[in-house]
C-alpha cells in the first residue's frame, strides 16, 4: 500500500483554475464517497481551501490521484493536468509543512491548521479515510499546532504587505 498525493495551489495555478476544483462540505463529502469506490483506493482525503486542492490517496501505487480527482469532480483533466503536483514518497513529508504553514501565501499562516483537521473529520465521516490517513492527518495537525505555538515566524504582522523585523 502506498501514500499519493497531488494537488494545485496558489503557486501553481491562478484562481481561475483553482475555482474548477473548489468544493462545497456536501461536495467534499460525495466526492470521498466516490473515490473510496474506485479501484485500487483503501483511503482517501481531500483538502480544499481558497488556496489549494489536494487529494491524498493510499491504495495502490499505480493511481492517478490527479486524474480521479479531474473525473470525480468532473474536471477538465486536460486543461489542468499541467498545474498538478504529485508526490509519491514525500506525500507525508508535504502534508507536514502544509499543515505547518510552510506552504502558504502567508508563511507561518495557521488557519490551513483548522483547515487539515476538517479535511480529516470529513474524509471519517464519509468513512474514506483509513488508518494510515487518520493518523497521518492527526499527527499533521499536531505538527501545525506545535509549529505555531514554538516557532516564531513573524510576531504582529498584520498583512503580506509589512516586513518581518
Amino acid at each position: 500500500m502506498s501514500l499519493l498525493m497531488s494537488g494545485l495551489d496558489c503557486h501553481g495555478a491562478g484562481v481561475e483554475l483553482r475555482e474548477k476544483l473548489a468544493f462545497s462540505r456536501q461536495q467534499v463529502l460525495d466526492l470521498l464517497g466516490w473515490l473510496k469506490k474506485q479501484p485500487g483506493v483503501t483511503g482517501a482525503v481531500l483538502l480544499s481551501t481558497c488556496n489549494r486542492t489536494e487529494v491524498y490517496l493510499s491504495g495502490d501505487p499505480e493511481m492517478s490521484p490527479w486524474r480521479l480527482l479531474c473525473r470525480g469532480a468532473g474536471a477538465p483533466e486536460g486543461l489542468l493536468e499541467p498545474y498538478f503536483t504529485t508526490r509519491v514518497g514525500e506525500a507525508a513529508k508535504h502534508l507536514m509543512q502544509v499543515a505547518c504553514g510552510l506552504q502558504s501565501q502567508i508563511l507561518g499562516e495557521d488557519q490551513i491548521i483548522t483547515q487539515v483537521r476538517i479535511a480529516m473529520e470529513l474524509a471519517q465521516e464519509q468513512a474514506a479515510a483509513d488508518g494510515m490517513l487518520a493518523a497521518l492527518f492527526r499527527r499533521a495537525v499536531t505538527a501545525g499546532k506545535r509549529a505555531k505555538t514554538e516557532v516564531h515566524l513573524c510576531r504582529g504582522v498584520p498583512s503580506m504587505g509589512q516586513r518581518c523585523r
